[in-house]
């Protein structure tokens, strides 16, 4: 079973694959103000055609759904505003409506999923991490959303402090969604 790996890292030293797709899991934590607020980038893609290095990115060339995952502390000042209309850092392109809101922990942070992944067409690009950032790939294995369920649950409890029944559900509600996305490869 191949243990999840930073993607960046794993372009570097050739070991992505074009066949079979994957799943890149980006976290920008809020570097500026060092609070909870996090935002989480699922990346479920498939058809590869090409992967390159630009700028401060990676480009695929590749088919994908994204999916956008926001970890908002109690102590957020503008937690009333649309996640589609805040400062870009903390932005996300959904409205409350198309969310599916999670209150946890005993501080009532909140955790947003969108309920429908974007789905590009043809390319998709993955910004390379910052300071604390992460950039993780996991490739298609017969565990791979057991992995993911749990290295979502582990991430969400510790960014977020979120209880283990909390993070538990929504790392549920994720792999459900991810899980009926549909690729050639994933049936």
């Amino acid at each position: 079973m191949p243990k999840p790996m930073e993607l960046f890292s794993a372009f570097k030293h050739n070991r992505l694959p074009f066949e079979g797709g994957g799943y890149v899991l980006s976290i920008f934590y809020d570097n500026e103000t060092n609070t909870m607020y996090t935002k989480y980038e699922l990346i479920a893609y498939d058809n590869v055609k090409d992967i390159s290095f630009r700028g401060n990115t990676l480009w695929f060339k590749s088919d994908g759904y994204k999916m956008h995952i926001l970890l908002e502390p109690s102590t957020y000042s503008q937690r009333f505003q649309e996640p589609l209309l805040r400062d870009k850092e903390k932005s996300i392109p959904y409205k409350f409506k198309d969310l599916e809101i999670f209150t946890v922990g005993d501080k009532k942070h909140r955790v947003m999923v969108c309920k429908e992944p974007q789905f590009n067409i043809s390319s998709f690009t993955v910004q390379q991490p910052e300071d604390h950032d992460l950039a993780i790939i996991f490739l298609p294995t017969e565990s791979v959303f057991k992995d993911l369920r749990e290295f979502m649950m582990k991430s969400i409890q510790r960014d977020i402090r979120a209880r283990n029944q909390d993070a538990r559900k929504v790392a549920r509600f994720i792999i459900q969604t991810i899980q009926n996305l549909k690729f050639t490869a994933y049936g």
